[in-house]
């Protein structure tokens, strides 16, 4: 079997514990490195450094070497996550997510995201995609996400738990906190549609003091309020002016006479109109719809 390996010096408990276990299951399988080496795309003299302590090897030859020795390819794949995940808390030992169970906000989703990335050996992110199949999980992605610039979709987390190898009765609890923040932004997303306010040529309505429609008007611009902005747009949607407002400090009567005698170029038809409109909403209300 050739000369006695070199103790495995390394103050990395989970780098001990792998290349250990790889001598183990050479000796085991009773292979010397050049006859492990005939049963892998890799080289002698590579799977013997995987076994050296000095540093932690790549994932793949960690797995062809478990493999060319028939032993558990899966068992390998644990303990190389768990060496690069003592690694990396070496390196970063401030670091702490909260558990998906107890996520409320994106941040927090990212965080445990970002965790579960390195406890899972925070491998190559195309080996990621690799990994997760074509077109599930793009590296670029996962770049991103680890970047804290966007959130996974949640067919993307869900590949992402499955390269990561978190156990099945774990993706339940990941799964859940994607939703509360989706139905989160949902519901903001809707109090934002809730605040603005369209009027179009066919939905301007004067009513009395006694709720019934006085008069009607047609207006050619399309007025659209929210909260900080009001778009003029001509008959082929196309935004002719803007301008900014509150509509907590204007009324729509101000908007109006703006949209339609200050911020577009109306014909004198129009500029009667709009003075028309002024003296009749003097005393009454505006109803939209």
């Amino acid at each position: 079997m050739g000369r006695p390996e070199k103790p495995i010096l390394t103050p990395n408990s989970g780098l001990f514990a792998l290349a250990q276990w790889l001598r183990d299951q050479r000796t085991t399988a009773r292979l010397t490195y050049t006859a492990l080496a005939e049963t892998t795309i890799y080289t002698a003299t590579t799977l013997q450094r995987a076994t050296n302590g000095e540093r932690i090897p790549k994932l793949p030859v960690v797995e062809a070497y478990a493999r060319g020795c028939g032993a558990d390819v899966k068992a390998a794949r644990k303990l190389w996550r768990n060496a690069r995940w003592i690694e990396h808390r070496t390196l970063h030992p401030r670091l702490q997510a909260p558990r998906p169970e107890l996520v409320t906000e994106s941040a927090e989703l990212l965080a445990a995201l970002r965790e579960l990335y390195y406890k899972s050996g925070g491998m190559p992110l195309d080996e990621i995609e690799r990994r997760a199949g074509i077109g599930r999980l793009p590296h670029t992605t996962v770049h991103r996400m680890l970047h804290g610039a966007t959130v996974l979709q949640l067919d993307q987390l869900r590949a992402f738990l499955q390269v990561c190898e978190v156990p099945d009765q774990e993706h339940e609890a990941w799964v859940k906190a994607w939703l509360r923040l989706w139905r989160q932004r949902e519901q903001q997303r809707q109090e934002c549609l809730a605040d603005k306010l369209t009027v179009d040529a066919s939905h301007v309505r004067v009513l009395g003091s006694d709720g019934h429609v006085q008069h009607v008007f047609a207006f050619s611009p399309k007025v659209t309020v929210n909260a900080s902005h009001v778009r003029v747009l001509r008959g082929d949607s196309q935004v002719r002016s803007s301008s900014a407002f509150s509509p907590m400090e204007r009324t729509l009567e101000e908007v109006l006479d703006h949209a339609v005698t200050h911020r577009y170029r109306v014909s004198r038809q129009r500029q009667l109109r709009a003075a028309r409109v002024r003296d009749i909403l003097a005393g009454a209300r505006v109803a939209t719809g």
